[in-house]
């Protein structure tokens, strides 16, 4: 079958176990990258299913392989309008790469901005894409790749110091109490494209702790959930402010009487931070020492 349009009607209505076949046969046959049949195949699975993404997308891919571009971009677009998955996101690349490949730079540049303002976070896919070849040296191009990358690690945003406001808390650590007797390590590394900040306690008696530090950015705070080998658990919320970090937390005694807690890191410097714990019984009028604890930096053997 000869393409001539996307608007090529099909009067045949397919049964479901023949839509099946069908749908099986494309299928193979994008897998087997024979794009003239994906041509043929997907456009009556696009006919007979127009709110497919997929199709849209994979007859697009049958036209840009087969040189038929205007055709490959109207199918891309329609895969766009659609909206949802993957299908949309790789819509918009193949319609940017089109765009490069024959000579219409800004407009290709022009999808990728797009892209990239609506949070496209996978860069290997933009600089791997040979038909984009011709954008690199633009400082349009480097500019719209730079967003790209905070996308997709958006902790690192240099405009976003906010992300970095604990990391005075990152390193290998001996902890005492303020009498000078050790009270355990900590080892405390940032996880997950730097944006969570993941302590691992060892303390006496064989103790152990881990907690979960992030900061919230749709709340506009940080936020620690401590968890231990045992029943101990606990989610803060907090704030940074003078050098120091400040969490608070509702939880209650082991009798069951509401408790107020405060846990507050004090930056004393490259190699020291006071971790200050105080609870309270009576709704916050009055607050007694938990625990005082000073991190020393451990040295580098």
């Amino acid at each position: 079958m000869k393409p001539v349009s996307l608007a090529l009607v099909f009067l045949l209505t397919l049964a479901p176990a023949a839509f099946a076949d069908l749908a099986q046969d494309a299928n193979a046959a994008y897998q087997a990258k024979q794009w003239p049949q994906v041509i043929t195949l997907y456009q009556q699975i696009a006919q007979s299913q127009p709110t497919s993404g997929q199709a849209w997308y994979r007859l697009g891919r049958g036209f840009e392989e087969t040189g038929k571009s205007d055709d490959a971009i109207s199918a891309f677009k329609k895969a766009v309008s659609l909206g949802g998955g993957l299908p949309t996101v790789f819509a918009n690349l193949h319609i940017a790469a089109i765009y490069a490949s024959s000579g219409k730079e800004q407009d290709g540049l022009n999808v990728l901005q797009s892209m990239a303002n609506s949070g496209f976070s996978m860069p290997d896919q933009i600089t791997d894409e040979p038909k984009l070849a011709s954008l690199k040296n633009s400082e349009r191009y480097q500019t719209i790749l730079q967003q790209i990358k905070i996308n997709a690690a958006p902790c690192t945003n240099p405009k976003a110091p906010e992300y970095r406001q604990f990391d005075f808390w990152i390193g290998e650590w001996n902890v005492f109490d303020r009498s000078d007797n050790p009270v355990g390590t900590s080892s405390i590394k940032l996880i997950l494209k730097d944006c969570v900040i993941f302590e691992n306690w060892t303390g006496g008696m064989g103790s152990e702790g881990k907690s979960f530090n992030k900061y919230n950015s749709e709340l506009k705070q940080w936020e620690q959930y401590w968890v231990d080998q045992g029943t101990g658990r606990q989610f803060f919320t907090g704030h940074f402010s003078n050098a120091a970090m400040h969490f608070v937390s509702d939880s209650f005694t082991p009798q069951g009487q509401p408790m107020k807690r405060r846990l507050t890191f004090f930056d004393l410097g490259p190699d020291t931070v006071r971790q200050f714990a105080e609870d309270s019984t009576d709704g916050g009028k009055t607050y007694t020492t938990e625990y005082d604890f000073i991190y020393r930096r451990k040295k580098r053997s």
